[in-house]
C-alpha cells in the first residue's frame, strides 16, 4: 500500500504544489520570525519540509544563510526554481526521520517547520525529529513549527471544506476520532481524474506539544494562534491551528 505522503509528495506534487501555493503567506511572516528569534540566532536556518519553498525568499532576507530540506524530489525542482539567482540558499533532499544523517551538530541558528502539522507521524517518531532537531541546533536556537490545535477540531468534531483551483478542486475532510488522532481525507478532482488520499495527523494541543517538546530538548515554549506576535494564547485556545516556538536548552544527546 503506498504511504499517503507518498501520494500527495510525489505521486501527485503537482496538486500539492497548486494548493500550497494558492495559501497566502500571513503578512506578518517575516516580522514575527524576526521578533520571536533573538538578533544572535540569525545566522543559518533549515527550513524543514520546505516543500516548493515559498517561505524560502522571505527566511533568506532575514538570516544570513538558509537550507531548503524536503522529502520530496518534485517539489524540490519547484523550489530550486523559485530560488534560482538567491545567493546562500541550498536545497537538500532527504527523510526528516534521518536528519542527522545530512547535518552536522549545533549546525543551525533557527528551524522552521511552517504549514507542516506535528502530528504527520506517530508520537515516537515526532519525539526522535524533535530530539533530531535539537542536536542540529545551536545552544538557544529556536523551532517555530505550526500544527492542528486538537482541543479545535475535537470542539468541531469534523470540518469539511472546498477549494477551487485552476485545474482542479480539493476537498478536504476532517473528523475527530476517540483515540486522539484526525482522519483527514483530501480529494482532488478535476481534468476527468479522481483521486482520494486518506491520512491520519496525531492530535495535539498546547499542553501535548509542550510536553513532547520538553522531554526532547526544547523548552521555554510559547503558543500562538498565527504568525502574529499580538496572537499569542495559553494552553486552552480552541484556535483552528497553533504557532509553537520553543528555545533549545541543554546538551543533547545524539540519536542512536
Amino acid at each position: 500500500m503506498t504511504d499517503w505522503r507518498d501520494q500527495m509528495f510525489i505521486n501527485h506534487p503537482d496538486r500539492f504544489a497548486a494548493i500550497a501555493d494558492a495559501r497566502t503567506i500571513p503578512p506578518g511572516f517575516a516580522a514575527f520570525i524576526i521578533g520571536v528569534s533573538a538578533a544572535t540566532q540569525r545566522d543559518r536556518c533549515l527550513d524543514l519540509a520546505c516543500g516548493t519553498g515559498r517561505f524560502l525568499p522571505i527566511l533568506h532576507r532575514i538570516f544570513s544563510a538558509c537550507v531548503g530540506f524536503d522529502y520530496s524530489a518534485p517539489l524540490l525542482r519547484l523550489a530550486e526554481k523559485r530560488v534560482s539567482g538567491l545567493d546562500k540558499i541550498s536545497l537538500v533532499q532527504g527523510d526528516m526521520r534521518k536528519l542527522q544523517a545530512h547535518f552536522a551538530a549545533n549546525s543551525f541558528s533557527t528551524i522552521v517547520r511552517p504549514y507542516t502539522s506535528l502530528g504527520y507521524f506517530d508520537n515516537a517518531t515526532e519525539a526522535s525529529i524533535l530530539r533530531q532537531c535539537a542536536a542540529l541546533a545551536q545552544p538557544g536556537a529556536s523551532l517555530i513549527y505550526d500544527t492542528f490545535n486538537w482541543r479545535w477540531i475535537a470542539q468541531a468534531g469534523s470540518l469539511e471544506r472546498q477549494v477551487q483551483l485552476p485545474h482542479f478542486t480539493l476537498h478536504e475532510s476532517y473528523r475527530a476520532s476517540a483515540d486522539r488522532t484526525i482522519k483527514c481525507r483530501w480529494t482532488y478532482a478535476g481534468q476527468g481524474e479522481t483521486t482520494k488520499i486518506d491520512f491520519d495527523l496525531a492530535g495535539h494541543d498546547p499542553p501535548s506539544a509542550e510536553a513532547l517538546m520538553a522531554e526532547n530538548g526544547w523548552g521555554s515554549v510559547r503558543f500562538f494562534s498565527d504568525y502574529d506576535l499580538g496572537t499569542e494564547v495559553g494552553a486552552d485556545t480552541t484556535s483552528e491551528r497553533i504557532v509553537t516556538v520553543a528555545t533549545r536548552r541543554g546538551q543533547i544527546s545524539p540519536e542512536a
